[in-house]
Order: C-alpha cells, then sequence, then structure tokens
C-alpha cells in the first residue's frame, strides 16, 4: 500500500495552507499535485479543461433570476444527483421565498438528459471557460513564487517541481480561469449559498474558490466515511451523516462551529413490509455490495481487497451470497469479480440489475459490504452488517465509526460473523422515518443560512422579473450605483447630481466599502433619498457595483457612477429621449467633460462605437459615467465580472458590444473629475495592464500588439513596470513598439 500521497498532502498543506486566504487557488492545487506526486512512475492525467461539458442552452442569467442556493453535484454519480434533488425538493417546499437550481457543469450529457426528464428545477449552465488567460499573468507569477519559495525547503517535494514547472504554471493559470469565471457567474445570479455533494474535486473545487473569494457561504455534504483530505478543508461548512463522524473531524482538528450533523440525505426508497421470520425461507441470502472501479483511490485498494476477503471466507451451506455490481463497474471489472469465487461450490448469484438498494435490502438476511454509504443505510435498518475494513485506511480514515454495523478484518472474522448473524431478522424500518426527520432539520438550516447572506450582503432574494428581450421605451426606470471608498470631497456633488434629476424614475444605490474618511456621514445625510446603502467591506468596486445592480430590479436601465464624478442637470431625460427614439441599443453613449485639476475642460465626444473596434477603446476613448446600459442587454452577458479589478468598465463594452449596438449622441450628460487620488492615476500600471490583457483576450495578438504600442508612446513607464513584474509576454510588445 502506497501512503505517500496522504504524507505528501500533508506536507503540501503543512507548506502552504496559510497562503489560502489570499489564494484559495493553493488549496485545490495541494490536493492535485500530492495525487499526481504519489503516481509519477505510472501517472494519472486530469480530464482537460476543454473537455468538461458545458450546456449554454440552460443560462439562468438570460430570466433575470436571482439562485440563491446552488445545488452543484458536479460528477455523475447517482448519489450525489439524486442527494441535490431530494434536498432541492424539500428546500423548495419550506422555503418558498427562497430560489434554487441545480449547477450543470460537469455531467454528462446523459445525466443531463435525465436531469431535464425528471427535475423539476432550474437547471444552470454556468460559466463557459476559456484558455488560461493572459489577464492572470501577475497572478500565476505571485503565486508560483510563494509556492517555490516554500516548497523548494522540502527535500520530498523540490524535485517534483523542479521537474514540472512549466505544467505548474500552466496549471496555476488555468485554475485560476476557472475560478474568475466562476466569481462571474456567482456574482451574475446573486447566489448567497453553494452545497456541493462530493468530494472537492473539479470543478466543485473551483466553484468552492469562487464561492470564498466572494464570501458566499459553501456547504459541502459528506458522502462517505471520514477522511483526513477534508481537513484542511475548502468549504465553509461540512455536513456530516451523524454525530460519530463530528467526533472524528474534531479529533483532526476540525472545529465544531464548521461541523453540521445533518444526516443520511441521499433518496434511499425502503418499502414498509420486510420480509419477517415466517416468511423467510430456510435458505439465507446474505448482500455483497462489491466495487472494482475506483479501487486504486490514493494509492490504496481497498476495494479489491474487501472483495478477495469476501470470496476467501466460507458461509454456511444454507447460505446463499448475491454480488450485486457497482453501476460504474465496467464488464472487465465484473470478470475480475466473478474470477476471485471461481473455486466456490455453489457459486453466488451475481447480478447488474439496479433494483432499488432499499428494496433488495428488505429481502436479505444480512449485508456485507466496504461501501460506507450502503453500510449505513443497512445499519440504520437494523440488518446485520459486515463493513470490511483494510486496517491501512484507517491512516486515511482514521478510526472510524459504523452505527448499527461491525468493522470487519479479514475472511476468518468475516466467516464467524456471518454465522453468528445468520438468525436475526429485521423488524421494522426506522430509516425512512430517520432520513426524513434529517431532511427536514436541514432544509431547515439552509434556508437560515441563504437568508443571514442576504442580510449580510443587503441582496434581493428571489428576483424574477420575467425574460424580456428588451425593455418597454415607455416605462423607463433608471438605476444608478454609486461605488464609494474614502472620496467624501467629492462624494456629496456625485449623489445631489443624481437626487436633482428631473427624472421621477430612478433609483439610487450607495455601496460604501468601509470608509474612514467623512464619507459616513456624507451618506447619512442623504440616505433617506437612496433605495439601498451599503456600508462595509467588500470584494472591491466590480463587486460593490454587481451587487449595487442586484438591489433595483425594477431597473430597465443601469448607470454605474464614480463618487468623484457627476451626472450634468437632465441628463437622465436626456438619455430617456434617446432610449424612447431608438430603443433596441445595449449602450447609449453620450457626450462629457473632463475637468482636470487646474479646472481646465475637455469635451469626449465619439460619432460612433462599435465591435471589434471597441478593442482600442484607449484609442478611441468614451466616459464611463455617460453610458447608460440596458438591463436585458447586461444580463445576457452577465453583468460586470467581479474578477476584473480595474478595466471593469472595458470589459463589460466588450462582451456587449460582441452581440449589440450602441448609440452615440453628443450632448454632455456628464463630468468626470481628474485628481492624483482617481484609481486610474494612483495604479495605472495596472490599469493598463488589465486593459492589455483583455484586448489580447478577446481579439488575439494583433489587436494587442496595435494596442500596445500605442501605450508604448503615449506611457513610458508601463514596459519598465510589467518587466519588473515577470511579465515576460510584455517584452514582445515592447520589441514591436520600438521598432
Amino acid at each position: 500500500m502506497n501512503h505517500s500521497a496522504l504524507d505528501n498532502w500533508q506536507r503540501l498543506t503543512d507548506a502552504l495552507w496559510d497562503l489560502t486566504e489570499d489564494h484559495p487557488v493553493i488549496a485545490l492545487l495541494c490536493r492535485t499535485w500530492a495525487f499526481q506526486i504519489a503516481n509519477e512512475v505510472n501517472p494519472k492525467t486530469t480530464p482537460a479543461f476543454s473537455e468538461q461539458t458545458s450546456h449554454p442552452p440552460f443560462n439562468i442569467q438570460s430570466r433575470t433570476l436571482t439562485c440563491d442556493v446552488v445545488f452543484a453535484p458536479c460528477l455523475d454519480r447517482s448519489n450525489y444527483l439524486g442527494t441535490c434533488n431530494e434536498v432541492l425538493k424539500n428546500f423548495k417546499s419550506s422555503n418558498p421565498d427562497l430560489s434554487a437550481g441545480i449547477l450543470t457543469t460537469g455531467l454528462s450529457e446523459r445525466a443531463l438528459n435525465q436531469l431535464i426528464k425528471t427535475s423539476e428545477w432550474p437547471l444552470l449552465s454556468g460559466p463557459n471557460f476559456r484558455a488560461p488567460l493572459l489577464r492572470h499573468l501577475p497572478q500565476v507569477h505571485h503565486i508560483t513564487q510563494r509556492i517555490e519559495e516554500r516548497v523548494n525547503a522540502i527535500k520530498e517535494l523540490a524535485p517534483f517541481f523542479r521537474r514540472h514547472r512549466s505544467d505548474k504554471f500552466q496549471r496555476i493559470s488555468g485554475d485560476i480561469e476557472r475560478i474568475a469565471a466562476f466569481k462571474h457567474w456567482l456574482t451574475a445570479i446573486n447566489c448567497k449559498c453553494v452545497v456541493i455533494p462530493n468530494e472537492q474535486l473539479e470543478p466543485a473545487s473551483h466553484l468552492v474558490c469562487a464561492a470564498k473569494e466572494l464570501q458566499i457561504e459553501t456547504i459541502q455534504l459528506l458522502h462517505g466515511i471520514p477522511t483526513q483530505l477534508y481537513h484542511p478543508m475548502l468549504s465553509d461548512q461540512l455536513w456530516l451523516w451523524d454525530e460519530a463522524q463530528a467526533q472524528t473531524f474534531q479529533k483532526w482538528g476540525l472545529t465544531k462551529s464548521r461541523i453540521h450533523v445533518s444526516g443520511f440525505l441521499e433518496p434511499i426508497h425502503i418499502p414498509d413490509a420486510p420480509a419477517t421470520k415466517s416468511q423467510t425461507p430456510s435458505s439465507r441470502n446474505w448482500l455483497f455490495a462489491s466495487q472494482w472501479q475506483g479501487a486504486a483511490l490514493w494509492g490504496q485498494t481497498h476495494f479489491h481487497t474487501a472483495a478477495k476477503w469476501v470470496a476467501q471466507s466460507q458461509l454456511p451451506s444454507d447460505t446463499q451470497l448475491t454480488v450485486r455490481f457497482h453501476p460504474q463497474d465496467t464488464e472487465s471489472d465484473k470478470t475480475a469479480i466473478k474470477k476471485l469465487f471461481e473455486h466456490w461450490t455453489v457459486a453466488p448469484r451475481f447480478t447488474d440489475k439496479q433494483t432499488p438498494l432499499g428494496e433488495q435490502m428488505t429481502h436479505v438476511q444480512g449485508v456485507i459490504t466496504a461501501s460506507s454509504s450502503v453500510g449505513y443505510i443497512a445499519g440504520v435498518m437494523g440488518l446485520p452488517t459486515a463493513i470490511l475494513w483494510d486496517p491501512a485506511m484507517t491512516g486515511l480514515h482514521g478510526d472510524t465509526h459504523f452505527p448499527g454495523s461491525t468493522r470487519i478484518e479479514g475472511p476468518e472474522a468475516l466467516t464467524q460473523f456471518i454465522a453468528e448473524n445468520n438468525d436475526r431478522r429485521l423488524e421494522g424500518n426506522p430509516f425512512t422515518q430517520h432520513q426524513q426527520s434529517a431532511l427536514t432539520h436541514t432544509v431547515d438550516i439552509l434556508g437560515d443560512e441563504a437568508r443571514k447572506k442576504s442580510q449580510e450582503k443587503w441582496s434581493v432574494s428571489a428576483t424574477h422579473t420575467g425574460e424580456h428581450l428588451l425593455p418597454d421605451p415607455g416605462n423607463i426606470h433608471f438605476g444608478i450605483v454609486i461605488p464609494n471608498l474614502n472620496q467624501g470631497s467629492f462624494l456629496e456633488e456625485a449623489l445631489k447630481s443624481v437626487i436633482e434629476q428631473d427624472w421621477p424614475h430612478r433609483s439610487l444605490v450607495i455601496m460604501d466599502g468601509g470608509s474612514t474618511d467623512n464619507s459616513i456621514e456624507v451618506i447619512r445625510e442623504y440616505e433617506e433619498q437612496a433605495k439601498n446603502v451599503r456600508i462595509g467591506p467588500d470584494g472591491g468596486q466590480t463587486h460593490a457595483i454587481a451587487a449595487g445592480f442586484h438591489q433595483i430590479p425594477e431597473a430597465t436601465h443601469l448607470l454605474w457612477l464614480n463618487s468623484d464624478d457627476r451626472l450634468l442637470p437632465g441628463a437622465l431625460s436626456t438619455f430617456a429621449r434617446m432610449i424612447k427614439r431608438e430603443p433596441r441599443h445595449a449602450l447609449y453613449i453620450g457626450a462629457g467633460w473632463q475637468i482636470s485639476g487646474d479646472g481646465r475642460r475637455r469635451l469626449v465626444l465619439r460619432d460612433e462605437i462599435r465591435w471589434p473596434t471597441v478593442r482600442l477603446w484607449p484609442q478611441q476613448y468614451f466616459l464611463q459615467p455617460a453610458t447608460m446600459i440596458s438591463r436585458p442587454a447586461y444580463e445576457a452577458v452577465m453583468g460586470v465580472n467581479p474578477d476584473v479589478l480595474h478595466a471593469m468598465d472595458y470589459d463589460l463594452w466588450l462582451r456587449l458590444l460582441h452581440h449589440h449596438s450602441a448609440k452615440c449622441f453628443s450632448t454632455p450628460v456628464c463630468e468626470v473629475q481628474m485628481h492624483p487620488q482617481q484609481k486610474t492615476a494612483r495604479i495605472r500600471n495596472e490599469v493598463l495592464w488589465e486593459t492589455l490583457a483583455l484586448c489580447f483576450d478577446d481579439g488575439g495578438r494583433k489587436d494587442a500588439l496595435q494596442l500596445g504600442s500605442h501605450l508604448l508612446r503615449h506611457e513610458p513607464q508601463f514596459a519598465s513596470w510589467a518587466a519588473e513584474k515577470g511579465l515576460q509576454l510584455f517584452s514582445r510588445l515592447s520589441k514591436f513598439g520600438k521598432s
């Protein structure tokens, strides 16, 4: 048996776990790399990102629907899918004020088709993943440096990282992109809580990392026995079958506040009338729920060993064995299991008919299994249950307890257990009542978690305004969000410029990220004239804008106004006239004044903006506060992307104008203040890099070179900054610019 995977997992987490607060991607890399190191002699590749399933037809964003709770099975396992459906069914009946759906990312077409036929809930397509992006290079470079500083000091791990440095670099880039895509997607649907019924594998791990960065509650349902691979863990909470499991995790250091005993939630139907002793034939039938596939997980052959023990045991002459194959066993797996029993005088009954497990259990004398879930069900039912336990598994799972079952080690112990329990009979059926109680309790807790997150984020719950292509031009309602952080000297002018507009149908939301200047006093003076005010730390300007727009579902058109800018009198009426005249545009772009520190005014005006020339936006600049956005178009592209920290407006224009048009007009509608504390002035190089990277991602090398040469001519400090950050890809643009 190979313990190196677990050992390396422990070494990696000890060395790197404190970095995961800033970079959650490191947590899932620890798990992936530990497995790769353990299997380096016979490597097992992770499925290519391009092979992960995406299902665009089920895109909830186009329906203006907030999804409070996302259930994410992420793998084609019947117990994962069944658990999601069962919990969701009970959740909706107990929490009619909250919305929920099932994420289909990671599922096969077969599983998706089954969900289409059987599920009553919204199916969510999730984000579309792209290749690793230029935009993430600074973060990739930083994370790589931090990891190498730690790992190079560990002699067991350093050689592996030196041999595969390029692969690690690419892997980090890909993981960051998937986390970024999920962040955008979760923000777009205003999610409060993510429920994952699997073992933190991809793509579930990417989803959890994204949710944690957005402070969305993450709940993981344990399907099986405790394993040390869950600690340290990614998710906020771990929901378990029983108190004994909770005690095991607490012994390993998982705090009690992160553990909830939810009970067994998989949908298992058990008939209410099991066979009694008088109805049972003289021949006793024991069920062996086998499993062969996936048996070498983490270098351990637990399921193989269990099948061999059963084949080596001796059953009484009046006892029959039925071997139930696992649904995912292949024909070669089944052949391997049958071969183990060739020496038996009376061959077992082999079945791959997927008779419901609960129904099959009511007609057997006892159950033999290496599966913790099967053992748990049988134990709660009161059946004699033998859990086959390879002692070497203790290193991974600890001294695990199985309620109502007996842990068996070796064929001799199994032979004795069967002989001692061949006359016990199942009386009654406590399982169904036990499970319904668990479901009722769990969905109540889940509803409370979602509501608590709603209050924390000032979010609108279960908003559904109906699917439509364009807003009614006769019912225009403007939604304006003002994000602010320590701009108190400008904030009052920005607020007054919105409040004093002559268009009556408008909603104002103020999002303050926790200012320490006089901003709070200014906000308190005007908060009664705003629909919502939120004060406190947030996920940055982009996330504040997205959260603010979620507060105003009645708005047909959206605009964010930076706290150091202002709308001109009559600006909203001007926008309304343009929308009524030409209602079929995604963007309405007016003129605007740029005001320098010395008071000089410059009018910014464009005659036409369209894709793909919008990629060169810094050369064809228009003002963001002069831009009104149609809400259906905004939601069709999932809104602003919270992973884009600085050039979120440029990113949004690129995505909107791929599929929609813009209307430009010459009337000034805003004033933009230019000052040293302005974000684009303080971190100008970061803004330019993100803009260039977005251009590269959208249009490729040719447009990036054109934009890069423009930046090199007009922003000479940019090239030296990029080189200092280790962004070697920029060197090509530098050479192009110099030539």
